[in-house]
């Protein structure tokens, strides 16, 4: 599945309608819970697009909700994660301000989205990214792995497999760290200094898979390793 392409519908609503205006915006970087405003207010921008009717949100890649406002209306459009589309949002040509929120994720603090604002009205809604729409949530949890030998992070749940994500880890002691799916070894002796770090940013493929209703477990030669993980359970 593709995501909708904005400048292809853009260039065919110019196409198709005399006097439609459109503006695209971004790719802009969201933080989360923080304001980002589009200000229309310079003669060059104000050319571009005077009055908007609608507004396109690419949130195609991120798994938090995109809030578009319209202060001069109270209007609030609701993009949700995983998804791409066109919503009505009606700003007067004075004052034209959008501001846009990122809702924040337990997995992103920011996230890259863009926009294309229009005066043409148009309610197409949002298509969702079959891809990650359905893709279970993810869990964080604290490690903290002081014994040597093998140190259970997440315990076996029954007929569901065990995929991380991501990982933060500090080593307080020089030792050899392997990281098992039960009893089975997922990597070899991985060899740390004292207070050396493990740091896998979080990514949609994962770096540890167990097998289906096993613990996913790390082993040490040496006490301990403590940080926080991220995984997804699935079937």
């Amino acid at each position: 599945m593709t995501a909708i392409n904005a400048p292809t519908l853009v260039d065919q609503l110019g196409a198709v309608a005399p006097g439609v205006q459109v503006l695209p915006v971004g790719p802009v970087m969201l933080t989360s819970n923080v304001d980002y405003q589009i200000d229309l207010t310079s003669p060059y921008l104000r050319a571009q697009v005077a009055a908007l009717q609608s507004v396109y949100v690419n949130n195609w890649s991120n798994d938090g909700a995109i809030l578009v406002k319209a202060p001069a209306t109270g209007q609030t459009v609701v993009a949700p994660p995983f998804s791409v589309g066109w919503y009505p949002l009606f700003v007067p040509a004075s004052p034209p301000r959008v501001t846009a929120l990122f809702a924040p994720t337990r997995t992103l603090a920011s996230a890259s989205v863009s926009f294309v604002l229009t005066n043409a009205l148009i309610a197409q809604g949002p298509t969702l990214n079959n891809l990650y729409a359905d893709t279970p949530p993810v869990t964080a949890v604290v490690v903290s792995a002081a014994g040597v030998g093998d140190n259970t992070l997440v315990p076996a749940i029954a007929s569901q497999t065990i995929r991380v994500h991501g990982a933060l880890l500090q080593f307080s002691a020089a030792l050899n760290a392997t990281f098992k799916s039960a009893a089975t070894a997922r990597t070899g002796a991985m060899p740390f200094a004292a207070n050396g770090t493990l740091n896998l940013p979080f990514s949609e493929t994962p770096y540890f898979e167990t097998a289906s209703g096993e613990a996913f477990v790390v082993n040490l030669s040496a006490a301990g390793a403590y940080g926080a993980l991220y995984y997804r359970q699935s079937v």
